[in-house]
Parts: C-alpha cells; structure tokens; sequence
C-alpha cells in the first residue's frame, strides 16, 4: 500500500486537497515531531490555544498545555472562573504535577509571558525544565532573559531542589 495521493485525498473528503499533500504524508511518516509544552499562567489559556496553534501550524510540533474550556463547561464545584480553574476544582497540586509530567514528555517548553508577566507555578516549571535539560523559549524573549536574569538565584535554588529529587514548593 502506497501513501495517499491528493486524488485520495480528494475522494475522501470531497474538497481540493491541501498543497503537497504527498509529500507533507511522506514528511509525517519519517520524521517524529518535537514535542513543546507550553507554561504560563491559565489567565493566559486563550494566547496558549492560538499559540499552540501557531507551533503545530508552523513547526510541525506536537504541542500540550493549558485547556481553553468553552463557556458552557460547568465546574463540579459551580460556574467557570475565568483562571485558576485547578484551584477553583481543589486539583491545583495534582494538576502541577502533571504538568511536570508533560514537561518530562517534551524536549523544549514555550513560556507564554504576556507583558512579561512570570508567576511563581511558571517559575518553578522554567527551573523544571532547565533542571531536565530542557530548551525554554519565551513569547517575548526579550522579558523572558531579563526575567531569568532577575530571578536567577531563585531558579538556581529551584533547579538544585529538582537535581536532589524532591519539587520545591510552590511560594
């Protein structure tokens, strides 16, 4: 069995298939997408969507983050806050720790920093990743080295916890 043609394509989904269609079948066969997990604040969740949309869109990655819940999602616990859903769910350590996991999972992270803005939840991810030997790029690079510039003794502090085996707390 060969790989879909854009006729395949076409027959199957009855519109004109996406340019080089074969040859973006071909590319996703032989090549494993790097894997980015975004951090940040969940004030930010609807910049994460757009922007893991731009990484799949323009890296070919495989991104994880944040969900953007739509507004008719109803909390067990009543309503929808407008961030800190974990907190609002009484899930908030056990969705930090998961969110480690992704990291674990992933070769860089994505700090989605609006306005330069890094909370201590995302701080400790930062020291996370860099204590895994992680890649961190930032939505703005610029904000993003002064602010581990600023903070570096506390990421240093942060990682040295990691590299013992035990997480640091969240302040």
């Amino acid at each position: 069995m060969g790989y879909p043609t854009d006729q395949d394509f076409e027959a199957a989904h009855e519109r004109p298939a996406p340019p080089n269609y074969g040859k973006l079948a071909w590319k996703q066969c032989t090549k494993i997408p790097k894997i980015i997990t975004l951090c940040g604040s969940s004030r930010f969740v609807d910049i994460m969507a757009v922007q893991a949309w731009e990484l799949e869109r323009d890296e070919g990655a495989i991104v994880m983050g944040l969900h953007l819940l739509p507004y008719w999602y109803v909390s067990p616990n009543g309503g929808l806050p407008t961030d800190h859903l974990a907190e609002h769910e009484d899930v908030a350590e056990q969705m930090d720790e998961l969110h480690l996991r992704k990291i674990n999972l992933a070769e860089e992270i994505f700090v989605i920093n609006v306005e330069g803005y890094v909370g201590n939840s995302t701080q400790r991810e930062i020291a996370y990743a860099m204590a895994t030997r992680k890649k961190v790029r930032f939505l703005d690079e610029t904000a993003g080295n002064q602010m581990l510039e600023k903070r570096s003794h506390i990421i240093a502090q942060q990682i040295a916890v990691f590299m013992s085996g035990r997480i640091p707390d969240v302040d």
